[in-house]
């Protein structure tokens, strides 16, 4: 019988192959490995995950309330005067333009697009259809149930 010996060529490719192999299936690993001791910080703000929530939190807390105090004082009614329903035209866009500006951790990115979304079925329900009011002040209610640090902070 014959026995091929591989030829210093082809032993450096081998070799060449097992070491590339190596060093990709090592790169792997690490990588699938959780990073630990790393705080979480936002890389586009620089602010920690839990200081994001909070700020968030917060700022939504203080938008929510400003909508229950003007439902307080002016109700969302069909009996609104023109002129009240061009105030609250109004005041819901500031609501939705103020949502629109905060940094939403991805917890609560859900919450924020109901707020959007509510507050505008709000505003189109002023301007057309006023049968939709009702059913968006229900889902937004619904939301401080959810999420009930939106009434107390």
């Amino acid at each position: 019988m014959r026995q091929k010996i591989i030829s210093g060529r082809g032993l450096f490719i081998l070799i060449l192959i097992i070491v590339t192999v190596s060093l990709v299936l090592i790169l792997i690993y690490k990588e699938s490995q959780p990073k630990i001791n790393q705080p979480s910080v936002t890389p586009a703000t620089g602010i920690s995950q839990e200081d994001l929530i909070a700020n968030y939190q917060n700022q939504s807390f203080q938008i929510f309330n400003q909508y229950l105090t003007r439902q307080q004082s002016l109700p969302l009614t069909s009996e609104l005067t023109a002129e009240q329903q061009q105030q609250w035209i109004n005041f819901l866009q500031q609501l939705k333009a103020d949502l629109l500006e905060l940094r939403v951790p991805g917890q609560y990115r859900d919450l924020h697009l109901q707020l959007v979304f509510n507050f505008d079925v709000l505003e189109k329900g002023l301007l057309t259809d006023q049968s939709t009011i009702s059913e968006a002040q229900l889902k937004i209610e619904k939301l401080a149930v959810d999420y009930p640090w939106l009434l107390s902070k």
